[in-house]
């Protein structure tokens, strides 16, 4: 894939823009597989998981979910687990380099859970996977416009910042989004970004959607 030329990239982010009709699948009533925004922690299923290190130490690994104490707080005073889909009997679910088989609609995740002081599950992260191979990292930032068609299309505040710096269009089109929408029960914040850097080669493009799922009450900072 290092061979291929300027044109092919621009080609194939094209085609990935385009490409936005699938919708993630999630479980009904859940916001992402078992787990829902303000779920205890003690009904969420260890079966299908692996991989659970703290967010702000990596060098902490925990056994369970109920071990979430053990790792730092962020800025909100949560304590933030990153973890694996556990896909060990199925090799062809490999579509990442870092994630092996986390993906989501097709498209590799990282993935972290935000849990406060009353063991409740208070928040999710879910970032589009940066180690993730070339076919499926051109596609990650079509995964926010699949992010809005799973929690509903109305609603979303979304403003497009200009390009900075050095940064420009892959031909006819620069994003870099960023969206809120608050409802009775969550607060979304979904960011995506679709652009080069005038200066590195065009593989070397930004394709990205970051998805912050929040109890309503809580703010983005992190």
């Amino acid at each position: 894939m290092t061979n291929l030329t300027p044109i092919f990239v621009a080609a194939a982010l094209m085609c990935g823009v385009c490409a936005a009709s699938s919708t993630p699948r999630f479980e009904p009533g859940n916001d992402l597989r078992d787990f829902y925004v303000g779920m205890p922690v003690s009904t969420m299923s260890a079966e299908g998981y692996k991989d659970r290190i703290c967010a702000g130490d990596p060098s902490i690994k925990i056994a369970q979910w109920s071990d979430y104490a053990s790792c730092p707080r962020d800025a909100r005073g949560l304590y933030a687990v990153t973890f694996k889909y556990d896909n060990a009997d199925n090799p062809l679910a490999r579509v990442s380099d870092t994630g092996e088989g986390t993906a989501i609609a097709g498209q590799a995740v990282v993935l972290t859970l935000l849990i406060d002081d009353k063991s409740r599950l208070a928040g999710l992260v879910i970032v589009t996977d940066p180690g993730a191979r070339l076919f499926a990292r051109r596609r990650a930032h079509v995964f926010g416009q699949q992010v809005k068609a799973r929690f509903g299309e109305d609603g979303w505040v979304c403003r497009n910042a200009p390009p900075g710096g050095n940064e420009e269009a892959i031909g006819p089109t620069f994003i870099n989004e960023h969206c809120a929408k608050v409802t009775a029960t969550r607060r979304f914040i979904l960011d995506r970004k679709l652009y080069r850097y005038a200066d590195r080669p065009l593989r070397d493009f930004v394709s990205e959607t970051r998805l912050l799922i929040l109890q309503p009450e809580l703010k983005q900072d992190d």
